[in-house]
């Protein structure tokens, strides 16, 4: 990540003992910070702190960005496509919000992005892991941070959760999580709010809303949205009845297909915006493949 100073820092948090790679001067402009966590023993993190250009950037909110998937990339596809100070081609972002606050990209759930595990059956296997984890790289988060710039982001920086899609899922519960971590005075933490940006909190009752969306906005007509429907009805069948996950996957990527075929190729993402009349299941975390 460019020319960087690196620090080994250890730090004992409760009975946990955590160890993290600190860096400075990552990849473009501005201040940045970015290390590892280790959440759990040989589970580890990777988060990229840019700082907003001020003298003081401990005076401005922090803002903790989680995308979604599960598994894609905060540092990466959140970083670089959609909100960091470069853009994918690395070009300046000209409204990048690390303009105003810190952004602070993590890469969860350990596995995703830059963040690993030393054996497979360390994945997090469900959200109370993953939630888990997030506390525990906060914590340490908020100590190598003090240590670095003798700065008190733990009390004083006001904090907001961001999210995108499934990442809105896991918003909710690190939130809730964490004003409890607050109360029971295992963390300092200056929780001021939760952003959710077209969080998938409910899967099978947000696509039960599309047939009559499309409809209703003149993208598909009486028999459309009578086939959209009955594909609906078949996952929501999948999901409730099936123990494998990726039964359910297929069938809302068949879902998505059929959509895209009923419409003449409409965008899920912008239904203004023209779009291809074939999707592969990895263009789902992606507006590229509209």
């Amino acid at each position: 990540m460019g020319r960087a100073v690196t620090w080994i820092v250890w730090i004992t948090v409760g009975s946990e003992f955590l160890a993290s790679v600190v860096a400075n001067n990552g990849f473009g402009p501005g201040k940045q910070h970015w290390g590892y966590s280790e959440v759990r023993p040989r589970a580890y993190i990777f988060w990229w702190l840019h700082q907003v250009h001020t003298q003081r950037p401990e005076t401005r909110p922090l803002i903790i960005w989680l995308q979604g998937g599960p598994g894609a990339s905060s540092s990466g596809y959140g970083n670089f496509e959609e909100i960091g100070p470069l853009d994918r081609t690395l070009k300046p972002r000209e409204n990048s919000w690390v303009k105003d606050y810190n952004v602070l990209f993590v890469d969860s759930p350990v596995g995703s992005g830059f963040s690993y595990v030393e054996d497979r059956s360390l994945l997090a296997r469900n959200t109370t892991t993953v939630v888990s984890d997030l506390v525990a790289f906060l914590k340490h988060f908020y100590h190598t941070m003090s240590a670095i710039t003798m700065a008190d982001w733990e009390g004083s920086v006001p904090l907001y959760i961001a999210s995108e899609s499934y990442g809105g899922r896991i918003a909710v519960e690190f939130a809730y999580a964490l004003a409890h971590a607050v109360q029971g005075g295992t963390i300092r933490c200056n929780l001021q709010g939760l952003f959710l940006g077209s969080a998938w909190l409910s899967p099978v009752d947000s696509i039960a809303a599309w047939p009559q969306y499309l409809a209703g906005l003149g993208f598909v007509d009486e028999g459309g949205r009578e086939r959209i429907e009955r594909k609906v009805a078949a996952v929501r069948d999948t999901v409730r009845q099936s123990e494998r996950p990726g039964l359910s996957m297929e069938g809302w990527h068949g879902l998505q297909q059929t959509i895209v075929q009923e419409t003449g190729g409409i965008n899920c993402y912008n239904v203004l915006k023209p779009s291809r009349k074939e999707i592969q299941p990895q263009d789902v975390e992606s507006d590229e493949g509209w």
